[in-house]
């Protein structure tokens, strides 16, 4: 009997061991921490392709993804907070489609008690004060414009055999706001030293609308107009356009012509020399920025050790950067 005692011993010992390591492994799989869901609320526009893929890689293994898209109406975008809410995110992050929407969706984020990160547009201190949990991701719409200063003064430092008049002349393209953009632009050549004088702005969106207002500052001003500023790439390709026609490309009388946006044909419009320059809006530094902010919220890290500076302690923005042929080759595929 000893004997067959002695022989179970070991077999005791082994389920011992077996029972323990199951213990074991069960407790470090209910000690692994799940992936936090993190609800996104995304408008239509241009760089949406490319925020949800940089954003998606971001994600990868680190968090669970909720993605909606709005396109262009707000009362969607609306409805759509609430629902993603009612999931219980960790935290949401919400590409406004209307800036004046940002009162009702830090309210509806304050109220349900889960952190918010805004993006795209950017949203007025006001807003932003109104509660601690809401930050904002993006890039400043007038360095972009400055940034078009510095390339078109640049250009003109190298072109010294080109200049009539002594200082940029210039003309600015852009949106609702092109006043204020032209006076960044200004701003830009300025602090670059080149002396600037602004002709006149215009509020043209297209390449159509770019065409024709070009056509109008070059009957307007002539030989007096030194180089031209667009807020986005179409109404620079079409100040293009309107210059091509009337012989202004190539030779004396080329006009410096710069753009925002780096679209495929802009980039082609650099290669062939009838774009000097455009602004590159880092899209995938922004999709970064943003996942970081979330996670960080939804993990109850305080943002500002996510390495992303703070603003006023609300705002990350995320620099331009500006495209010429010198660094073409970076920003093509």
């Amino acid at each position: 009997m000893i004997a067959s005692y002695e022989a179970r011993k070991p077999m005791k010992r082994a389920a011992f061991v077996l029972v323990a390591g199951a213990i074991l492994v069960c407790a470090c799989r209910s000690a692994v921490a799940p992936k936090p869901m993190l609800g996104i609320a995304l408008s239509a526009g241009p760089d949406l392709s490319r925020f949800r893929t940089a954003l998606v890689r971001a994600a990868a293994g680190k968090a669970q993804l909720s993605i909606l898209y709005a396109g262009a109406r707000q009362t969607v975008q609306n409805s759509q907070v609430d629902g993603l809410l009612e999931r219980k995110p960790k935290a949401l992050a919400v590409d406004l489609i209307l800036v004046e929407a940002a009162s009702f969706v830090i309210d509806k984020c304050k109220a349900a008690i889960v952190p918010l990160v805004l993006f795209g547009a950017p949203v007025g201190a006001d807003d932003m004060k109104k509660w601690d949990k809401v930050y904002f991701v993006g890039s400043k719409p007038d360095e972009a414009a400055a940034l078009e200063g510095k390339t078109l003064a640049a250009w003109w430092k190298d072109h010294r055999d080109l200049d009539r008049n002594g200082k940029i002349r210039f003309v600015y393209l852009g949106g609702t706001d092109s006043a204020s953009e032209a006076a960044a632009c200004e701003k830009g050549m300025a602090e670059s030293g080149a002396g600037a004088v602004l002709l006149g702005h215009a509020a043209a969106q297209g390449r159509a609308e770019g065409a024709r207002e070009m056509d109008a500052f070059l009957a307007a001003y002539g030989r007096r107009l030194g180089a031209v500023a667009c807020d986005d790439d179409e109404t620079a390709l079409g100040a293009v356009d309107a210059l091509r026609a009337k012989g202004y490309l190539g030779g004396k009388r080329t006009l410096p012509v710069v753009g925002i946006g780096a679209t495929p044909e802009a980039l082609a419009a650099i290669k062939d020399g009838s774009l000097v320059g455009t602004a590159w809006k880092d899209v995938e530094g922004q999709a970064k920025a943003v996942f970081d902010l979330s996670t960080a919220l939804a993990s109850g890290i305080e943002p500002s050790r996510t390495g992303w500076p703070l603003t006023d302690g609300k705002y990350v923005w995320v620099p331009y950067r500006m495209v010429t042929a010198r660094n073409l080759s970076d920003y093509r595929d």
